[in-house]
C-alpha cells in the first residue's frame, strides 16, 4: 500500500510540475505582443511584413527573429520569410524592412511572385498576414499576430461614345463607355453626375464644386 501511496504521489507531483511548466511557457508567450501596422488602401508589398510595432512586457533585453506569412483565401501560401535576429529592449520597438534584413523570402505561388517582384504589389485578393517573434537562441515561440487585409485593384470606366472632349449637341445624348475591371468584387451601378462648369475650372474641381443639373445611378454601361 505504501508503495501504490507513493507512486501516486509522485504522479501527481509530476502532473502539478507539468502544470506549472506549461504556466510558464504561457506566460513566456506574452513576454513578446506584437501589432503589425495595416498596408495602404489596395495595396500590399513584402515589406509589409516587417512593420512591425513590437512590445516587449518584460525588464531585459530579448534576441528574437520574426517569421512571417502571407496567404491569400483561395490560393494559400503565397509568402514566407524569415528577418535577422534583432535585439527587443524593454518597452515599445519599431521595425520597417531595412531594420530586420537580411531576410530570406520564399514564394509559395510563381504567379503571385511574378506579380510582386515585377509591380511591387499583390494583385486583388484577400490576404492574412501574420508575423511570428521567436527568441534568436531557442526558437522558442514568444509572440504571434495577425491581420486581414483586401486588396480591389479597379480600373474605372472609359468613355466611349460621345469622345472626350467633343461638344454635344442632341437633346437627349446618348453616353457609352467601357465596364470597371480589375476588382475583386465589380460595381453593378454607375453614378452619373453633370454640372456646369464654369471660366478656367477644371473637370475635376465642376463636379466636386457645382450643384448637379443631373444626378442618378444607372446599371450597365449606356
Amino acid at each position: 500500500m505504501r508503495v501504490k501511496r507513493f507512486l501516486v504521489a509522485c504522479v501527481a507531483l509530476l502532473s502539478a510540475g507539468a502544470g506549472m511548466l506549461g504556466g510558464a511557457r504561457m506566460v513566456l508567450a506574452q513576454t513578446v505582443q506584437i501589432n503589425i501596422a495595416p498596408p495602404p488602401l489596395n495595396q500590399l508589398k513584402v515589406a509589409d511584413l516587417w512593420r512591425l510595432q513590437v512590445l516587449n512586457v518584460g525588464r531585459t533585453d530579448i534576441p528574437v527573429y520574426f517569421f512571417g506569412t502571407i496567404t491569400e483565401e483561395e490560393d494559400g501560401l503565397i509568402v514566407d520569410g524569415t528577418s535577422a535576429s534583432v535585439v527587443l529592449r524593454p518597452g515599445l520597438n519599431r521595425f520597417s524592412g531595412s531594420q530586420v534584413e537580411p531576410v530570406d523570402i520564399g514564394y509559395g505561388d510563381s504567379r503571385y511572385e511574378r506579380a510582386l517582384i515585377r509591380t511591387g504589389g499583390a494583385p486583388s485578393g484577400v490576404y492574412e498576414i501574420c508575423v511570428q517573434a521567436l527568441h534568436a537562441e531557442t526558437a522558442n515561440l514568444l509572440g504571434e499576430n495577425c491581420l486581414t487585409h483586401e486588396v480591389s485593384l479597379l480600373n474605372p470606366p472609359i468613355l466611349v461614345s460621345p469622345t472626350d472632349g467633343d461638344v454635344v449637341t442632341d437633346l437627349l445624348p446618348t453616353f457609352v463607355w467601357t465596364p470597371a475591371s480589375g476588382g475583386r468584387v465589380l460595381p453593378r451601378r454607375s453614378r452619373i453626375t453633370i454640372t456646369g462648369r464654369y471660366g478656367r475650372q477644371s473637370w475635376l474641381a465642376a463636379v466636386g464644386a457645382n450643384p448637379p443639373w443631373f444626378e442618378g445611378e444607372v446599371f450597365g454601361t449606356t
